[in-house]
């Protein structure tokens, strides 16, 4: 179980290095697309993460909240910056965990993102 966890997360890496970004189309007059550049957005934007996350000692456990650092690039300049976040996150006795999580992310730029998803353990 434990070597195929290692294998999905590889792939799942490698899927993420690997894929391409999508172009905006705009139509015009007599139905030819032609393709846009979006609006003010330059270079790859990217953010990374390092986060701590404390669960408080709650009945089943299930609730959580952190915060740590942030590094964000966006039209070819990184920033630091911090966030704090708080979720919910399942059952820890078990191998995969689905969680839910609201993340503020403050760097030169704000941003408030609802993330969903799976843990699982490497």
């Amino acid at each position: 179980m434990r070597i195929r966890s290692v294998r999905i997360a590889i792939v799942l890496a490698g899927l993420a290095v690997v894929a391409t970004s999508a172009e905006a189309q705009r139509r015009m007059r007599g139905g030819r697309a032609v393709l846009a550049s979006y609006p003010g957005a330059t270079g790859s934007l990217y953010r990374l993460n390092a986060d701590l996350k404390y669960h408080p000692p709650t009945v089943y456990g299930f609730f959580y909240f952190g915060g740590g650092f942030a590094y964000v690039h966006a039209a070819g300049e990184g920033h630091g910056g911090g966030n704090a976040f708080a979720g919910w996150e399942g059952r820890r006795a078990r191998p995969f965990k689905p969680f839910l999580e609201a993340k503020f992310v403050f760097s030169y730029t704000t941003s408030f993102n609802v993330e969903g998803g799976i843990n699982f353990p490497l």
